[in-house]
């Protein structure tokens, strides 16, 4: 079944709602990552998988099998298993799920403490605690489970950038997608590009720009190449670049019958 399949994992707004709480706080954010998470979870009595094990296996005769008590990466269930493992784990130390969003744990494990922050996603999460003695705890229980590599301060997270920066006003941090904007450009010509101080092109009003009368083969080659740039600018919008939001939307409503002229619009986004 399709529901047996799904591992929840943080949502962008999630992520975001963490790191806001976080600075409120005045607490960087710390990462950690389970290593060979999937092969933490065993494989449930009513799922049975043999696999034919690698040519010249010194542990196995010929014309054997295995049969998997533990699930490996690329099972179907594989990543549920995991989630289940996982937030077992977690509920054991004292955590409980937020009912917005299956990946966000908070809990108090230490009794008169503020309590710690948690967001999964996979065998990737990220956590922070006002009390550096809550973190510790936190760490050391979650190693006595599983194998964990912890990174300090987050700097990646969900293939998003995170700055923090410390001054008279408090802390703050960016966020940004250097790497997924770096590789947009690139797709599109783009990397020897000059930054533009706005989104919208003063003067350019998109509702009036006039239709090209294209051939067939080249109408359908900009379609797919518009909707491509607009699917790219859609995941900026949303995870960290609400200010081209206003622009996004207007040319995306021309994504069915876009002009060369919607096409250098959106560029200039």
């Amino acid at each position: 079944e399709a529901e047996d399949l799904y591992a929840p994992v943080i949502t962008g707004t999630g992520s975001r709602l963490l790191t806001t709480i976080a600075v409120s706080h005045g607490r960087k954010e710390k990462s950690g990552d389970c290593k060979n998470a999937f092969c933490h979870s065993h494989l449930p009595p009513d799922e049975t998988v043999i696999c034919k094990p690698p040519p010249g296996c010194p542990v196995s005769k010929p014309g054997t099998y295995w049969l998997l008590k533990k699930t490996l990466y690329g099972l179907q269930r594989s990543p549920r298993h995991w989630y289940d493992t996982f937030t077992g784990y977690l509920k054991e130390m004292g955590f409980v799920p937020s009912r917005n969003d299956p990946c966000i744990f908070i809990g108090k494990p230490i009794p008169g403490q503020p309590p710690i922050y948690i967001g999964t996603y996979v065998d990737d999460f990220k956590y922070h605690s006002i009390s550096d003695d809550v973190e510790k705890w936190f760490e050391a229980e979650l190693s006595k489970r599983v194998k964990v590599d912890f990174m300090g301060p987050v700097s990646y997270f969900l293939g998003s950038r995170y700055q923090w920066f410390e001054s008279e006003q408090g802390l703050s941090c960016h966020i940004s997608q250097p790497g997924f904007t770096e590789q947009l450009l690139e797709k599109f010509d783009m990397s020897e590009c000059k930054p533009c101080s706005t989104p919208y092109r003063s003067g350019l009003k998109i509702d009036r720009i006039p239709h090209d009368n294209l051939p067939k083969e080249d109408k359908t080659e900009l379609i797919n190449k518009y909707q491509s740039l607009m699917g790219g600018l859609t995941w900026l919008t949303i995870n960290t670049r609400p200010d081209i939001s206003v622009a996004h939307k207007l040319l995306s409503q021309f994504q069915s019958n876009p002009s060369m002229g919607h096409m250098e619009g959106a560029k200039h986004v």
